[in-house]
């Protein structure tokens, strides 16, 4: 979005066109786009990339859908076992290990049938491998909600549940670069 908002206008603009964004299964995405998405990219807290159809300019852009990527910690708990700890903290003896965050994936519902999940996930993959060759890393996390589809989801797109955060109640997801 940093590119968006130096490009292609000001922020009222900016905000007033994710105003076009809708998600009734999941307020937190909805809020996410249209409230925090433009705070966190000044504060690089992370980046917010937005998938439109047709292109950002036009007065009322199809947006379609957005990722939101970060770089993040995983505090790994003593319950993990000792090969997944191994895979996520390599050779170094530590209960917490850097990692890249999908903090966010969303789909418009006006539009929700023009681009599937895998899509949203691959992009989002795209986008951190690029950080990954740049300076290292060796895996990507995400956290979600208590969901089957939604877990099943995530299973589906090779990531693996490794703990429960017991600060925010989500389920953490892994999944490894490919060397």
């Amino acid at each position: 979005m940093k590119e968006i908002l130096k490009t292609y206008g000001d922020e009222a603009s900016i905000a007033s066109k994710l105003t076009g964004f809708d998600c009734r299964l999941d307020s937190d995405i909805e809020k996410f786009l249209r409230v925090r998405a433009i705070p966190y990219e000044k504060a690089h807290k992370c980046r917010t990339y937005i998938i439109v159809d047709g292109g950002f300019i036009k007065e009322d852009p199809r947006i379609l859908a957005y990722i939101s990527v970060a770089i993040s910690n995983m505090k790994i708990k003593s319950h993990v076992s000792k090969t997944m700890n191994k895979k996520l903290v390599g050779m170094f003896q530590n209960d917490e290990a850097p990692c890249y965050l999908i903090g966010q994936l969303g789909k418009n519902d006006r539009y929700y049938d023009e681009i599937e999940g895998r899509e949203l996930v691959n992009l989002a993959m795209d986008i951190i491998r690029i950080g990954q060759r740049a300076v290292g890393g060796r895996f990507v996390r995400v956290d979600t909600k208590k969901n089957d589809r939604l877990n099943r989801f995530y299973e589906e797109n090779n990531f693996k549940i490794v703990q429960n955060d017991d600060k925010s109640g989500l389920i953490q997801f892994v999944r490894f670069f490919d060397y």
